[in-house]
């Protein structure tokens, strides 16, 4: 605790209100993200400039970014970094309406897909290092054809919403250098100054040489030279000095221990469940599972080089991962590339709502299909006439994916590409929430081949418990209760 100003005795009664409010501020703090806290009915976080920042709203950002880092990043500087990100964005699209700023639809296409894409790292060819442009546009194609909203909110989240925000504050910067005008003969005199030399003579009597005594300064002079200099004291607003301390919730010890335990108690049921993913959901972890295998160059966490040479079924840990205690378990490993090429023609299954074939009948159809493809008819004329898949009848049916994208491929699909071997021909049937039906899949190419690895993280984070936050409530209410005025104010924050 420390006193950071002086207050004034007629300011006496701000203490009480500071205090009040740093109360409310210390358990709104991290409690306010927290589940089952006493304020989680609040529904509106904050208001700037007239506009309401949302709990829900910024809970799913959060939620989104804790999904993108992992335990890598601290929780409250996330929280810290996206608030300033809704302030910015509040204050400044007022004044982007103000004065029409926009993003059209062809300069987005333009941003994904130029030079600055932020698709770049997913679509740049290793070897040569070039942006594989008309790969990221098959691949937002097929992402918006699928439907899937998830996916589609991910990736307006994480890339197309940063890079308009990015775009339109680039433009309101412009705007305001282009607005500032230096008149040539400005420029020209500031140039002849900072260039021009002169030979100055002079003489330093300073105040300090002419002795007190020797002056005599009478009330009116006094009076006089406030009189005349009144206006430069004048102070529009009414302002105060103000002292304030802080009772921090930090966890404590005790904390870190309780932590600790509760990972200890689950870990043996974590190193044997057969169902890992209800496991994950149940105890609630705060990295959450991904069900598919990551190549062992790009795990990037702490304590990745041991976690890399666990056998399967083994554990690792606890561990501290910043601000959290994690076990790591290996799930599965493989081989498989690291990025694939290949081609398919699709024959949907009919629905309710949308008709069409029969599950018998688009199986003969997709055989038919494989038949003539193996025979040697092209395969770009099968893909036109046969292929339900609109959205890759413009490459001949082909894809390229990297293996960051296999949790976005239909299961079935993503095995028999990244699964197989280069040369593999096969016809998979998919199912998922877009569409059911039949593929007939061939794998052009595979590169990179290499070792992944599938690897769940049973990760808690370490947060104050009810009696550390009820005890810094204690502390807190004890020294407002006590300090009454501002000696004991003082007296109260020096112990």
């Amino acid at each position: 605790m420390s006193v950071i100003q002086s207050i004034r005795d007629k300011g006496a009664w701000i203490i009480f209100a500071i205090i009040a409010l740093a109360l409310i501020a210390f358990i709104l703090q991290d409690a306010s993200f927290q589940r089952g806290n006493i304020f989680s009915n609040t529904t509106t976080l904050g208001k700037v400039n007239g506009r309401n920042i949302e709990r829900a709203d910024f809970e799913e950002k959060l939620a989104m970014q804790q999904q993108m880092y992992g335990a890598q990043a601290q929780r409250d500087q996330l929280i810290g970094m996206l608030w300033n990100q809704e302030i910015d964005n509040a204050l400044l699209q007022d004044e982007y309406n103000k004065l029409g700023i926009q993003v059209t639809s062809n300069e987005l296409t333009d941003i994904l897909f130029g030079d600055n894409s932020p698709f770049k790292n997913e679509f740049t060819d290793p070897k040569t290092g070039e942006f594989k442009v008309d790969d990221a546009k098959r691949a937002l194609a097929q992402i918006k054809k699928s439907k899937n909203a998830e996916q589609l909110k991910m990736i307006n989240d994480l890339y197309i919403k940063p890079a308009i925000e990015q775009t339109l504050r680039y433009k309101y910067q412009s705007l305001v250098q282009q607005g500032m005008y230096v008149p040539k003969w400005m420029v020209e005199k500031t140039i002849a100054d900072n260039n021009a030399i002169a030979n100055v003579s002079y003489i330093y009597a300073p105040y300090a040489s002419v002795s007190d005594s020797s002056v005599k300064v009478s009330d009116n002079d006094i009076q006089s030279y406030i009189s005349k200099h009144a206006t430069e004291f004048k102070r529009e607003e009414e302002g105060r000095n103000i002292s304030y301390i802080t009772f921090d919730a930090f966890p404590s010890a005790q904390d870190t221990a309780n932590v600790l335990n509760q990972v200890q108690s689950l870990q043996a049921e974590f190193s044997t469940t057969t169902d890992i993913k209800a496991f994950m959901s149940r105890t609630e972890s705060e990295q959450p599972y991904l069900d598919a295998f990551v190549m062992k160059d790009k795990i990037q966490v702490p304590n990745a080089e041991l976690i890399k040479t666990l056998p399967v079924g083994g554990t690792y840990g606890p561990y501290m991962d910043g601000g959290n205690i994690v076990v790591a378990r290996m799930i599965a490993k493989r081989t498989m590339p690291d990025s694939i090429k290949c081609r398919h023609i699709l024959v949907k299954i009919g629905t309710a709502a949308e008709p069409g074939l029969s599950d018998s009948a688009a199986r003969k159809r997709i055989d038919s299909v494989a038949a003539l493809a193996k025979s040697g008819v092209d395969f770009n004329e099968l893909v036109q006439k046969y292929s339900d898949d609109q959205g890759s009848k413009g490459t001949k049916g082909e894809y390229e994916f990297a293996s960051l994208q296999f949790p976005t491929l239909s299961k079935e699909f993503a095995e028999a590409v990244f699964y197989g071997a280069t040369g593999d021909k096969k016809i998979v049937r998919v199912e998922n929430d877009q569409y059911t039906g039949y593929h007939y899949v061939e794998v052009l190419n595979q590169r990179k081949v290499g070792e992944a690895v599938k690897v769940a993280y049973l990760s808690k984070k370490i947060v104050a418990s009810n009696e550390t936050i009820a005890a810094a409530s204690t502390a807190a209410a004890q020294f407002a209760s006590t300090s009454k005025n501002r000696k004991a104010f003082e007296d109260n924050a020096k112990k």
